[in-house]
Order: structure tokens, then sequence, then C-alpha cells
């Protein structure tokens, strides 16, 4: 799920939704908590929150922006959902079976689920006059809406990586739009191919080896293309009854994971054809529910659920709603840590978050006491609720894009070119630069984390959220209970730590290669990516960074045979930073200091009297035989002024690195990260890589060569890729090779540098909501799932919390203990 970090909200507010809810006034009603956890007390039916912004889209087949599906997720069931403790049951679905391989899934749908329209009223069909209830016909039609590449989904993906005839259907649908716009591409005359269906065989092959990257999946012919395609009849998603059957590709156990996010939740065809164009529109009466809620209103200051009158629960106590409304309001930029304590102080909301840096009196108040003896770990007031976060939500990156575009789009709103210069010349020179795989590690591994991380403003120290992998700690485990990220610590010490030395025993053991890859790269840790003057660590040694980039740069230059093909690389290289800066004051002091950082670590002097690092010379263009000393390395941060052109460029990838990009996995699989970066990826648009004839450069620092590779620069990888998920004989096995995967992503293709998720480390809040019944999981929808929740009339005192955690554990680990491998999908099967 690809998440962007808005640049007109401070990270202050993602955490509003969670931590916020509202106070009630005089007579609100009130129930009784009967659950296990903080039972007997007073709850509230009104829930308040802030968020930082509405929805843009309420069309669940096109967007997967987090914006949009945490609303969507309480308007739509799905066919399988997660409980409390992670483990999928049935919703939706009345009954689900598999074949033995794991490639064909078959659910039964319920036929008591009604749709309902934000009026509260069951749903009737104009044409036919009956009431709609969802249908396995619904979720044939959500697939034929996302394979409809005139739509513009961004969820295709989840069908074309595993439904059999999904890059087929797809394709065909712009073979079609191609067709109806007569268009004229690569020299083939597509308005001369209406009807002529044998012709059609071959450009519908090469536009699907074209977008896929594959061969097709299986031969068709012209009759196929006729009367087959089109139909969807050769489609992996099939109808009978109201039975749907989901054909995959190739082996999937996890597939049902899949289905608790946003691509697989049912349409209803005549409600979606009765509006057409306007369907899922940001407008409460653009869509139809089946979930727990009904959007009962939508403006730029808020939104109002209310709850569905028709729907049903399956008994689960994660699935039941004991929360009757909600209501969000909207908060911008200003709105900090004391206005949210302030708030609460007024009881206008129902709770908050603290910070020692940007809300001292509130730190004062409730964490450290008058006297100044409270702690994070134990404040001096009772009603705060302090833990350690290791929960996992969006992996935000470093992106670098190797392959700018040069059209105009690309450099037109930067506002890094001065007058006289030439963007396209400049951005040609950056791409053929990081074309050199020394070039794109010293500019990722270049910046200097220490300084990064003080954005994030910790209550005690300013690594807290610092993330080391893309894949996040306790995402997956294997059928040992062993967590994939494991796999990857014992990678990385495997390639890097042992040969340097830097592994205390002689024979370790897998443990303490995992131990020792932990303490390198593990949450919170900077020692093994952070790259420092003098670091005994060898491969981040500043100086050697620098010295290599700079080195490749004079023998790439010194070699005709690449200057010829490739064209010679001009110094200063100018690296564009897509800053937030221009729209949020304190993102351009914050992204100033990081890129003048970069600037003096690259080239080993300063250009500014305002040094972030050590004290180093001023920076002299030439030296005494005329070469260029500085800038080798040029970083110059752009800062447009509004939110719609930043994210016009970020979204598009016009720039040559950012750091606003979140990953957040859409199923219980490593694969759901790894192909984010595979050409034609999820997120290939960001670096680039939706092509794959980019070469790629290394230099030998013995032997002083520069080689080009014999394959493309990301070929290796994608081929990498596959050969894991082909892998299914286990687990281990699948996971071992994808740990490889990502060892080769971050250590040598140098494309993305994970950089911080911000929920773990400590955390201390007064809220009222408790959530220890809501559907949990670390992929899908379930986290965004409002059932379960209780809001309490009186706050809960931190020791009530801890208890409530405490048993909370206890149970997940009885009914986890319980299952065969503690595999928490097969339930569904029962």
């Amino acid at each position: 799920m690809k998440n962007s970090k808005k640049a007109t909200v401070t990270s202050i507010v993602s955490l509003l939704a969670l931590l916020l809810s509202g106070c009630g006034g005089a007579g609100e009603e009130t129930i009784t908590v009967d659950g296990i956890y903080l039972t007997g007390k007073q709850a509230k039916t009104t829930y308040k929150a802030f968020l930082g912004s509405v929805p843009t889209s309420l069309n669940a087949t096109l967007s997967q922006s987090g914006e949009n599906v945490t609303h969507l997720a309480n308007f739509t069931d799905t066919l399988v959902m997660n409980d409390e403790y992670g483990v999928l049951r049935r919703s939706l679905a009345k009954s689900a079976t598999h074949n033995d391989d794991y490639t064909v899934f078959t659910f039964e749908v319920r036929d008591d689920v009604p749709w309902v329209t934000n009026a509260g009223q069951i749903y009737v069909d104009e044409n036919t006059g009956k009431e709609q209830y969802v249908s396995a016909e619904d979720f044939r039609t959500t697939a034929r809406i996302v394979l409809n590449h005139a739509n513009n989904s961004e969820i295709y993906y989840m069908y074309t990586l595993f439904v059999s005839g999904a890059w087929e259907y797809y394709c065909y649908t712009i073979l079609q739009e191609r067709i109806g716009k007569k268009d004229i591409i690569d020299g083939v005359d597509y308005g001369a191919l209406k009807e002529k269906y044998e012709e059609q065989v071959p450009v519908l092959t090469k536009i699907i080896k074209e977008f896929s990257g594959n061969e097709p999946e299986r031969t068709f012919t012209a009759t196929d293309i006729e009367k087959n395609i089109g139909n969807g009849s050769r489609l992996g998603v099939q109808v009978s009854g109201n039975k749907v059957t989901y054909t995959l590709k190739q082996r999937a156990d996890f597939f049902p994971t899949m289905l608790t996010y946003t691509p697989f939740t049912p349409t209803n065809k005549s409600f979606y054809n009765e509006n057409k164009e306007t369907y899922g529109l940001a407008d409460p009466t653009k869509i139809l529910y089946c979930g727990p809620y009904l959007l009962s209103e939508l403006s730029s200051t808020g939104l109002k659920y209310v709850q569905n009158p028709y729907y049903k629960d399956n008994g689960a106590r994660s699935k039941m709603s004991h929360i009757k409304t909600v209501e969000y309001s909207i908060v911008d930029a200003t709105f900090g840590y004391t206005q949210m304590r302030e708030a609460f102080e007024k009881g206008n909301v129902d709770g908050f978050s603290l910070n020692k840096e940007d809300d001292k009196e509130g730190w004062r108040q409730y964490i450290t006491g008058p006297d100044g003896t409270g702690t994070i770990q134990k404040p001096y007031n009772q009603s705060v609720n302090s833990r350690e976060l290791d929960d996992v939500s969006y992996t935000y990156h470093f992106v670098l894009n190797p392959n700018r575009s040069i059209e105009e789009a690309s450099y037109k709103n930067s506002t890094i070119y001065g007058a006289g210069e030439n963007p396209v010349t400049i951005i040609e020179n950056t791409n053929r630069a990081l074309k050199l795989r020394d070039v794109r590690q010293l500019i990722l591994d270049g910046i200097d984390l220490s300084i990064y991380n003080r954005r994030h403003k910790a209550p005690d120290y300013d690594d807290q959220y610092q993330m080391n992998t893309f894949t996040p700690r306790g995402y997956v485990y294997d059928e040992t209970n062993k967590d994939y990220v494991d796999y990857y610590y014992e990678e990385y010490a495997r390639q890097k730590l042992v040969p340097a030395g830097l592994v205390e025993k002689e024979n370790p053991t897998v443990d303490d290669l995992i131990e020792a890859g932990k303490r390198y790269v593990g949450p919170q840790q900077i020692t093994g990516v952070n790259a420092t003057s003098g670091n005994t660590v060898p491969w981040l040694n500043i100086e050697t960074l620098r010295a290599n980039a700079q080195a490749a740069i004079d023998a790439y230059n010194a070699n005709p045979t690449f200057t010829e093909e490739f064209g010679a690389i001009s110094l200063p290289v100018v690296i564009e930073y897509n800053s937030a800066g221009g729209i949020d004051a304190t993102s351009a002091i914050e992204d100033a200091d990081v890129v003048r950082s970069w600037n003096e670590r690259a080239n080993g002097c300063t250009i500014s009297s305002k040094r972030v690092s050590d004290v180093l010379p001023l920076c002299e263009s030439k030296d005494a035989s005329g070469k260029t000393t500085y800038p080798y390395f040029y970083m110059k941060a752009n800062q447009v002024s509004n939110q719609t052109t930043f994210s016009n460029i970020t979204n598009n990838g016009y720039y040559t690195v950012y750091t606003g990009w979140g990953w957040v996995g859409d199923y219980a699989d490593p694969l759901t990260y790894m192909h984010c970066y595979v050409t034609n990826g999820e997120m290939s648009k960001m670096s680039g890589n939706n092509k794959l004839e980019l070469p790629n450069f290394r230099y030998n620092s013995e032997t002083h060569e520069l080689t080009k590779d014999e394959k493309y620069m990301f070929e290796t990888y994608n081929k990498n890729v596959d050969a894991a998920n082909d892998t299914h004989d286990s687990n281990q096995a699948r996971y071992k090779k994808f740990a490889e995967c990502e060892y080769q992503l971050l250590n040598d293709l140098f494309i993305i540098k994970p950089s911080y998720m911000s929920t773990q480390g400590w955390a201390v809040s007064v809220s009222r909501a408790a959530g220890y019944e809501n559907p949990n999981a670390h992929y899908g929808l379930a986290d965004n799932i409002l059932t379960g929740m209780w809001v309490l009339k009186d706050v809960p005192t931190g020791e009530e919390r801890k208890t409530a955690r405490e048993l909370q554990a206890e149970k997940k680990e009885e009914v986890l203990s319980a299952l065969p491998n503690h595999n928490t999908i097969n339930p569904i099967y029962n």
C-alpha cells in the first residue's frame, strides 16, 4: 500500500486518529464494556478524532492511498478479515476451500448482506426494482473494473501479479482503447485493426510483453480475441451460483491475505453503471456500503460515520460495533502537540500525545511532574499510557531515480535551475552519473542519518524511529515462527560482518549471525548504515565512498567506449532533492541541514559558513593542475510552494532523490515489498525502473577499473525476485531467497535506503480509546477498522493499560499456539 508523506501535515497528525477520541456532552449515551479488557467500565457510543486530510477518493477499485483506504475499510466488508489476534476469519464468505496446490480458491458468499445507501436504505436496482445484496458476481465486477486500463486503477497489480489471465485481460483493454481512438503507436495503425482479429493477435502479444515484461501466460487465437478474452471467460475470476473462484498463475498459500485489501472488495454492478464517471468520488452518495459504517457527511473540514443499520457481525469480538457515531475533524500542519493537549484540557477531545520538545509544559505536567522525577517509563500522571511500540506500518525510505524524464513536465516546476542553465542537459548528465553504482551509493549512504533523524524530535533519542530494512520486523514468520527479517540479518552478517571480522565468534551459529546483523542494522540502529569520517566499518567510510564515486566518474570519462555510447559526465553532478520545504517552514530548515551536510560529506569541503558537520575547508573549484575539486557533486533542494505541484513531482519521479515514500504490505509475504522495485513494479515509476535497459557500471578500487555489467541494472534483481516467488517447498526456503533479494536491493543496487517507521519506539499519550479487540494485521485493511474498539467515559490509567496489554499478549499466544505451525490463514477453511 503506497503512501506519501504529506508536505502540509506534521508527523504528529498521523497519530491523532489512533490517540484521540471525542468527549461527550452531558447526557450522552453510555454502555458497559463487556469484553475481557477493562471489563465493567462505562463507554461512550461516539468517537471523535483528528485527521490530516479528507479522503480524495472513495473508489475501492482505484485507490491505494492510505488517506482513502483508512475510510474504505469501514464502509465495505471483505470475504475474509483478521480478528484481534491477526487470525483470518470468514466475513462475507460463508465457506472457503482451496485445491491441493493452492492455485484455486473458492468462496461461497453470504446471501444476507444488503447493499446500503449512505441514507441507510437498502439499495434498489432502478432497472429491475429489486433490493440488492452482496453476491459472488460483485467480486467479478470489481476484478473487471480494476483490470480495465481506462479506469487508471492504482491497484491492478494485485491481479496481474497473481491471477491467471489478468495480464491478458488488462492488455486487451489497452488494445481496445487504442483501436477506439485510432491511435498510431510504434508504426501500428490501431484504427485499421478493428474487427481484424487475426492481425490483432501479434499486436496483443506485443502489448502483453511490453507491459508485463514476459511472454503471454498462454496462447490465444483470433477467435479468443473476438469471443473469449473481452468477456472475461479466460480471466481467473469466475462465478458459479453464489460462489466466486480465483485461479492463480502459480501457487500462493498466502493468497487469502490479499482478500483483506480494497481491490478484492465487492462492487455492485448496477450502482456502478448508474453512476459511471462519478462513481467513487469523494461524496458519500457515490458509493454503496456493506460494512459496519456509512459515511453520512463529508466536507473540507471533516467527515462523519454512522452505524450501518443492516450490518451483521459474525460473532467475533473484532467484528462487533460498539461505536455508533464517528466524527473526524481536519487539522493542518499548524496543529501540534500543545494544541492537542489544550483541546483535551478544554474537554473538546478525549486524548493527546506528548512530546517534550514541542510541548514542554505538557511534558512537565504529565511526564516529569513538578519535582522533575517522572520519566517516560514511570510518568508522573497516572493517566499517561506509556509503552514501547513495535507496530508495523509504513516503512519510509529514500528513493533514487537514475532514469528521470527529460520531458518539460519533469523540470518546469523545479526551483533549482538558474538563468541560462539548460535543465535537460543537467538532468541527462545526472542520469548518466547515476548509472554508476558508486555514485548511487555515495548519494544514499552519504546522507547523514544522525542529522536527518533530528526532525523526528523523539522523546529520548533521535534514532528512535530508524528503520534499516525495507520489510519491517514482525511482518511475517515462517513455519518455525522465525521472523522473516532474521533471514535478512543473517544474510547481512554473512555478506558484510563476517568478511570484515565484525562477528565475534570464529564459527558463528545462525543465531550468532542474526544477533550480529541486528546490532548493526536492527531497528533504531544507525551503526551499520550511516557513513562517517574514519568509520571502521569499511563500507561506510565517507572518504572511501567519496573517492570511489569520484574515481568512477574519472574512469568513465577516460573510457571512449562508454562516452561515445552514453556521453561524458560533466561536473558538477547536480542532485535534485525533492523537498517539502517550499510548503512547510519546518521542513525547509530540516531539509536545508540535510542537504548542506550531504554536500560537505560528498565533496570533503564546505560551501557555507553554516557548517553542520566537521569544520571543513572552504571549497575551491580547481586544484593546482586545473582539475575540478568542488563540486564533484552538488545537491540542491527543490522547494515548490504548493501541495498540488509537490504531489505531481513526487508521484511522477521528477527528482533525483526523495524521502517521502512509504510502503506497508498488501498481503502476508515478503514479495509485497520486494516486488515494489522490480521493473514495472508497484513503485518502479518512482525509481525510473519502468524499462529494463538501464546500464550499470561498477568501480573496482583495487584495480582502479570501471566495468559495465553484462546484465542491465535491475535484470538480476528481477530474476532473483521471480526465483524467490517460485519457491514453495517451505517458507523457510522462500524467505531465505527473499532475504537475498532484499540484501541485493539495499546493498548492491543502491536504489532505495530505508529511513524510518513512526510506529516504533517509546510513546506516551493520554486517551479514552481502547482498541484491544480491534481487527489486527500487518497487511490489508484490518488496522483501519473501528469495530471492536471501545471509547471509555473516563481515561484508563497507565497501569490498567499495561494489564490489558499483558492479557492481550497472553490470549494471542494461546490462540496462535493452538494453530498448527502458527498458520493464521487455515481457520477460514474450517
